[in-house]
């Protein structure tokens, strides 16, 4: 458990065309939860949420902040002890954003969402692994940022090396 409580004066923000610093004192505090479960010696269960209270000066809630974030993921481990399957589901709880238009700048509101990932990874050697990723599973249409699109549904396949060459 995390709890914290930061006030930042003169938070760094964006008119659209530069930096600029927000007047007064914004507040950012909350509280973050993780707790991790093995049942087994080859499962492992995973659960976090926090909770962000970040406000600006004047109490509206910073952008691009979302107040409530949390996670859940599983990893098993099988039989062969080198082959890993993984999965998660990653929540995302509404928050505010900036339009920046000609006519003015307005504050919008962002959708929540809820991502889902799988993995596989198989442990070739001490020093080689092979990996398969599937993100946003459910190929979710989601913004982080007003007007930028996400990834949709993606895959990924991999080697990774470690050790000295």
């Amino acid at each position: 458990m995390t709890l914290f409580d930061t006030d930042v004066e003169d938070l760094i923000s964006t008119n659209a065309t530069t930096a600029t610093n927000q007047a007064g004192t914004s507040d950012i505090k909350g509280l973050e939860l993780t707790a991790t479960l093995n049942p087994t010696d080859r499962l492992r269960l995973t659960a976090s949420y926090t909770y962000n209270d970040a406000t600006d000066a004047d109490d509206q809630q910073l952008i691009r902040r979302a107040t409530h974030i949390a996670g859940l993921n599983a990893s098993q481990l099988l039989a062969n002890g080198k082959t890993r399957i993984s999965g998660g589901l990653q929540y995302n709880g509404k928050q505010y954003d900036t339009v920046f238009a000609l006519s003015g700048n307005r504050r919008v509101t962002l959708d929540s969402y809820t991502l889902a990932n799988l993995a596989v990874t198989h442990a070739y050697s001490d020093n080689v692994e092979i990996f398969a990723k599937v993100n946003n599973l459910f190929d979710e249409d989601y913004e982080e940022v007003y007007g930028f699109g996400t990834e949709g549904i993606n895959f990924t396949v991999g080697i990774k090396l470690s050790g000295s060459l």
